[in-house]
């Protein structure tokens, strides 16, 4: 989440895209700023960075844009992530 958060999506976007609620991401979010003792989403992407954790927020973004598509059925939506696949 800290990497879509990163990326620049909002609360909004990041719920959508890890089908949670809004209040989840903004949950989430606060517990990593309290938890690093930063006070900015700016400050994650700076503080992550240093520490060498996550990965690409680009990469991330990108394979959630990318593997999230509709079913080829028309029912649903299908994704892939890794090697294994989903239908929802």
């Amino acid at each position: 989440m800290a990497n879509l958060v990163i990326a620049g999506m909002s609360n909004r976007e990041i719920a959508d895209a890890l089908h949670v609620s809004v209040h989840t991401v903004k949950t989430h979010v606060k517990n990593v700023l309290e938890k690093l003792s930063i006070r900015s989403r700016w400050q994650m992407g700076a503080t992550i960075g240093q520490l060498g954790l996550g990965d690409s927020p680009e990469s991330e973004f990108k394979s959630l844009a990318t593997d999230i598509r509709p079913a080829s059925d028309g029912a649903g939506l299908q994704c892939e992530a890794g090697s294994g696949q989903s239908s929802f």
